[in-house]
């Protein structure tokens, strides 16, 4: 090969070099903006939204329902009042505010409760 091709030939390479790294720069800049999806793990437990302000640990979400005697009272009442009329709206009272369920985030480590807004 004549000495003006070899130059040639580095000239190509170093520009063929400089085309593929600026290539790869931008592949990094998209995959840094654009990160790729990847679905959640199967069988893994969502990471808790509550942490424990005394022990640190994960909290979760624990339903109760409380049942008041003066629920099942009312019910009562309000079928004895079912024929003179008023008893109806009673009953309706009495199954809608007669039971209620109380949301608290409950710590597993220190066995806290706290209120769920």
């Amino acid at each position: 090969m004549k000495p003006k091709e070899k130059e040639l030939m580095r000239m190509a390479r170093a520009a063929m070099k400089e085309k593929r790294l600026a290539r790869d720069a931008e592949k990094q800049l998209e995959r840094q903006q654009f990160p790729a999806y990847q679905p959640p793990a199967p069988n893994v437990k969502k990471a808790h939204r509550f942490t424990c302000p005394h022990c640190g640990s994960g909290c979760s979400m624990k339903q109760e329902a409380k049942n008041d005697a003066s629920g099942c009272f009312l019910v009562i009442v309000g079928l004895l009042l079912t024929p003179v009329l008023i008893g109806i709206p009673i009953i309706i009272y009495a199954l809608v505010h007669g039971s209620k369920t109380a949301k608290y985030w409950a710590c597993p480590g220190c066995r806290s409760r706290f209120d769920a807004h």
